[in-house]
């Protein structure tokens, strides 16, 4: 099989892209937004 070591590549660089992703949003997320406290 030929294109089975790119097709592997393309897979890992999509996974790492997508877990970069999830950690950036979610530091963003907590500086921008941060926890709001209902106190009564």
């Amino acid at each position: 099989m030929a294109g089975g070591q790119g097709r592997k590549n393309l897979i890992l660089t999509a996974m790492i892209f997508a877990v970069a992703m999830a950690s950036i949003n979610q530091t963003i997320v907590s500086i921008a937004a941060p926890p709001s406290r209902t106190e009564a």
